[in-house]
Parts: C-alpha cells; sequence; structure tokens
C-alpha cells in the first residue's frame, strides 16, 4: 500500500519545457522547444550559500522535464528561501523512464522527510531514514508533502538521477505548492504562547522533535474561551486548568467560563515514533474563540429580579460562539434577605429540551459566589441561613435546540412567603379599597379590570385567580363543583376572566373572586360579586 502520494486532479497547468543533465548534448525534442526553456537559476548571487546549478524555479504552475541525451541525468529545481514551519507539496507526475526518486533539499546540506513512508516492488514497508526521497509514478498526477521542521534556508527539488535507458517518451511534469510559515511550532521547543482567539498549527518529526508541546494561556472572568483542539499521530491532548484536568483525548472540543483569573494549557504529545501507519509527522491545530460574557453569563454582572412576583424573562439570540447547545448558564440576582427569610424559586427555559434527559443543576449562592444550597423543579423552597445577598445560578448541559433559530429564553420567578403585608382590592377613580362589585348575567369580568395594591413597593401586583368550589355554578364554565371539592375548597381559574350566567334564576345571587399574590401565596384578598339584571 502506498503512502507517498494521494491523487491530485490539476487545473490548467501552464507548461515549461526544460532539459536536465550533463552538457554533452541536446536531444532532438530539446532543440525544437528552446524558446520555453528557462535559463538556469544559480545561487552564487547570494550569500552565504552553496553554489548550486538550477535548471529553474519550481511554483505551482507545472513544469515538463526531458532528459538529455545521457543516460543517466539529475535535476534541480529551486523552491526559493523558506523560514521554519513552511509546507511543501510536491505534485508530479511521470511517463516512461525509470526515475524513482525525488528529494528535498536545503542548499547547506539537509533533507526534508517525505510524509510517509513508500513500498517497494514487492509491495514491502520501506523504513529507513536514510531513504527520504518521495517515488515519482507513473499513475495521475499525485503528491507528497514536506515540512521545514528545523532550519530556514534556501531550498530545492532535486532528481538525481534519470534513467531514460534510450527512452525518448520520457518526462516529469510537476509542481509545488508552498504555504510559508505555515505551521507556528514545529517540535524544536516544549512550549508556546496561545493568546484567546488565536489558532496554532504545529508539526513534530516524530522521534526527532520534543516530546511534547504546551501551549499556556491566561483567561479571566467575564470572557468564554472555546478550545477546540485535534491532530494527527498524536498520544493524547489535555486541557487543564492550574489545579485540574478539563479534558483530554485524540481530540478536545471545550468551553472555559473562568470564575476567576486563571492560568490554563494545552499539552500535547506525539506518537514517539514513526511507523507505517502515521508516516514521519505528527500534526496538530488549537483553534481558540473568546467572547465578552453578557449580563446574566457571569457571577460578577448577574441578571436582576426587580420585583417579587414579576417572571425575569431574558432572551438570548443564537450565538454560535456560546454553544447553548453545549452549555447554558445564568445567574440571577434573587434577593437581599434576612437569615431565616424563606424563597420558592422557580427557573424554566424555551427553545431548547429541558426534560429528563437533560436535568439542570440550580445552586443558590451567597454574595460571595459560595454555594449555598441547591433546589430542583419539584423542590423549589431555600431558607436563607444568614443576613445577605442571594443568587441562583442556572446551568444545563448538552441539551439541543428545539428550532432552527436556536434562540434561548429563561424565565425566573420568586415568591417570598410572608413578604407582603398589604394586598387588596381598589378603586383606583374612587381612590378606596373596595370589597364588593356588580355585573350582569352574561357579563364577562375581565380580571384586568380589577386593581390590586400591594406593599411593600418591591413586590408585583399580579395575582392568581381563584373561585370557591360552590360558587362554580353562577359563571360559565367546564369546571365542576364536585371535582372541585375533591381536591379543597377553592378552584384555580386558567382563564384570565369568567362569563358570568346567563341563568335568571342567578339575578340578585352572588360569588366570590379570591386573588393570591403571586409573590407570596399567603397574601390573598377576596372581592364579593352581585349578579344583576
Amino acid at each position: 500500500m502506498k503512502h507517498a502520494f494521494f491523487k491530485f486532479i490539476p487545473a490548467i497547468f501552464a507548461l515549461s519545457l526544460i532539459g536536465c543533465g550533463s552538457d554533452s548534448g541536446s536531444s532532438a525534442s530539446e532543440e525544437s522547444s528552446s524558446s520555453e526553456s528557462s535559463s538556469s537559476v544559480s545561487s552564487s548571487s547570494y550569500s552565504n550559500r552553496l553554489d548550486v546549478l538550477y535548471a529553474d524555479t519550481l511554483t505551482a504552475d507545472t513544469l515538463r522535464i526531458t532528459p538529455r541525451d545521457s543516460l543517466f541525468s539529475s535535476c534541480k529545481l529551486f523552491l526559493g528561501e523558506l523560514p521554519q514551519g513552511s509546507r511543501i507539496r510536491i505534485i508530479a507526475k511521470k511517463t516512461g523512464g525509470d526515475a524513482d526518486s525525488l528529494f528535498v533539499r536545503e542548499e547547506a546540506g539537509e533533507i526534508l522527510y517525505p510524509e510517509y513512508f513508500w513500498t517497494d516492488a514487492n509491495g514491502d514497508t520501506t523504513y529507513n531514514t536514510q531513504n527520504l526521497y518521495a517515488k515519482l509514478d507513473t499513475a495521475d498526477y499525485s503528491s507528497v508533502i514536506f515540512v521545514t521542521t528545523a532550519n530556514s534556508g534556501f531550498y530545492y527539488v532535486d532528481i538525481p538521477r534519470i534513467s531514460t535507458d534510450r527512452d525518448s517518451s520520457f518526462s516529469i511534469r510537476i509542481a509545488a505548492e508552498i504555504q510559508s510559515g505555515y505551521y507556528r511550532y514545529v517540535g524544536d521547543t516544549t512550549r508556546l504562547e496561545l493568546s484567546p482567539g488565536d489558532t496554532i498549527r504545529g508539526v513534530f518529526l516524530l522521534g526527532n522533535s520534543s516530546d511534547s508541546a504546551l501551549a499556556g494561556f491566561s483567561a479571566s472572568t467575564g470572557k468564554s474561551i472555546n478550545i477546540k483542539a485535534f491532530g494527527k499521530s498524536l498520544d493524547e491532548i489535555v486541557l487543564r486548568s492550574k489545579s485540574s484536568t478539563l479534558a483530554s483525548g485524540l481530540s478536545v472540543n471545550e468551553q472555559i467560563l473562568p470564575e476567576k483569573d486563571e492560568e490554563y494549557s494545552v499539552a500535547i504529545r506525539p506518537q514517539k515514533f514513526p511507523n507505517y501507519q502515521t508516516g514521519y509527522y505528527g500534526y496538530f491545530t488549537i483553534e481558540t474563540t473568546s467572547r465578552d460574557l453578557e449580563k446574566g453569563e457571569y457571577f460578577a454582572l448577574p441578571d436582576s429580579i426587580q420585583k417579587v412576583g414579576d417572571t425575569l424573562t431574558i432572551v438570548r439570540p443564537k450565538n454560535d460562539a456560546a454553544k447553548y447547545y453545549l452549555r447554558q448558564e445564568q445567574y440571577v440576582w434573587l434577593a437581599k434577605l434576612s437569615k431565616g427569610d424563606t424563597l420558592q424559586i422557580y427557573h424554566s427555559i424555551e427553545g431548547y429540551f429541558s426534560d429528563a434527559s437533560y436535568p439542570a443543576t440550580y445552586t443558590i449562592l451567597d454574595s460571595e459566589g459560595d454555594s449555598i444550597s441547591t433546589i430542583t423543579e419539584t423542590r423549589p423552597q431555600f431558607i436563607a441561613p444568614k443576613d445577605g445577598d442571594y443568587y441562583l445560578h442556572y446551568i444545563r448541559l448538552n441539551s439541543p435546540p428545539q428550532t432552527s433559530s436556536q434562540i434561548l429564553t429563561l424565565h425566573t420567578m420568586i415568591q417570598r412567603l410572608n413578604y407582603v403585608t398589604k394586598f387588596y382590592f381598589y378603586d383606583e377613580e374612587l381612590d378606596k379599597v373596595i370589597t364588593e362589585y356588580s355585573r350582569s348575567l352574561g357579563d364577562t369580568l375581565h380580571f384586568a379590570s380589577l386593581s390590586l395594591r400591594t406593599e411593600p413597593s418591591d413586590v408585583s401586583n399580579l395575582a392568581r385567580w381563584y373561585m370557591p368550589c360552590e360558587d362554580l355554578a353562577y359563571i360559565q364554565s367546564a369546571y365542576s363543583m364536585e371535582s372541585c371539592k375533591s381536591k379543597g375548597s377553592d378552584q384555580l381559574l386558567s382563564a384570565n376572566n369568567v362569563v358570568i350566567t346567563e341563568n335568571d334564576e342567578a339575578i340578585g345571587e352572588t360569588f366570590h373572586l379570591i386573588a393570591e399574590s403571586k409573590a407570596d401565596p399567603r397574601a390573598r384578598d377576596t372581592i364579593t360579586v352581585y349578579i344583576n339584571e
């Protein structure tokens, strides 16, 4: 099995015809194409360089190489001055002849390793670090990759021995794609710096580079950092904070939300030795994105409930960097409490799944951000153990979106038991407390038309509405008096109004509406409704 090449279908190639080899003579084919030949490129114009005679400069345009009439020829093609970490992709195709060796060298003598081992004529794997050449093939265009891991310098392609065996059909078509400085890390150190929002590509020469690379970075509260690390021919990738391991494996895809200034690192460990499966190189990429967290996404800048009994609704639009499908999080200031005060805390979401398959954690924090207690959807009560401010910390992991909009809506509501000191019906026009009201048969009584007043000032005047079971006969509804009495003395009304019966027998009768404070279910007031003609 050959690993040195993969198939390459070229675009339109600009063809040059060059002759490589000795100066002993010229073939007819060379003479007929002399106008397309490039003059030799000499390195003698550069200081501190070897005197290498080049046939041409190899670029992304395809060159066509034909031999001179000696049986054994060689050809050197200049690639350019390249820094460490450059990625060189040689694309070639051979017709006729016996040439099968292609080296990439630096003028001072370094020979680059091809990406993969090659197989001999019997199909056996060649494992010999001295044979650092790629094999020219007669198949369709194919390619091999080299990386300048050790030195910056002047690099060239060397085809040292072209044996044509008097094959006049012999030719090589060849091109180079060069990404200068493509790899920031080349295995020459054990540490490198990583900034949030940065992307680093690295390469190890297996068995000849550092045994590991450690990319360190700092992050502070108020930031969300996504870390994605992956590669090839690696043993392990480990993401750590200063105090613990956050993730490990052959790839890592994590979100970091620092609760304080913290040091983090990504450790990359390549395989120890090259082999038939890995080839000579181990590669890695570390991709990071960073964004400032918005209000409610971290403890130092929480959402806050303004009035007890109101529902705080926060809408977070789709945000690819936030990755709500991986992690939802919210901090909400609840209240300033005295020791023994009781809260009932209710939290829900829309837009993402929230059933038992995707459980949430609800933690109550004190003013220092320390965990004091936890609540659940079925056990929402919290009793303050000391005086101070308290916060809700909501977190849910791996909850997929329900729609393609990926909008996350969060709802939070609290009740404070025994907190409401006054709660009563009030007539705004007459500016007085009221206890009774009158309507006619068939009228619709909208609850919004009944004003309520509350104290203290940070309490909502919103209410839930009830009727005594025995009064249900005076309204048009599907509620059953018998069913109501089986559950208690009152019926919770799901609509925002009641329609009075049209039965003449109800004229002169009364029924009662009960308003229960959403802020404090122990605060109630009742109004008597008289039924007129």
